[in-house]
């Protein structure tokens, strides 16, 4: 891919950088740390989303699990009792 630079760190991925895609920015508009991270996680709003606090968010049953759980579950990839990035 002509133009991009990749770190010598990632010798795997800079062999597959046609196949990839490249995000160079995200942005959100919620106010609180604990779930505008949820948000970037995931790829979901979470649903107390500028809450007052960070205290006011709670984990949920329903909440949705973080990409890199999803990817090692499909993986079939487990730590233990629970998947590794969880």
């Amino acid at each position: 891919m002509p133009g991009v630079q990749v770190s010598e760190l990632f010798p795997q991925f800079v062999r597959r950088v046609d196949r990839e895609t490249l995000l160079q920015s995200v942005t959100h508009d919620d106010t609180v740390h604990t779930s505008a991270g949820f948000t970037m996680l995931t790829g979901r709003r979470h649903p107390q989303a500028n809450a007052k606090t960070a205290t006011d968010i709670k984990p949920q049953q329903t909440d949705y699990p973080h990409v890199g759980s999803l990817v090692l579950a499909g993986a079939g990839i487990r730590t233990g009792t629970i998947y590794g990035s969880v």
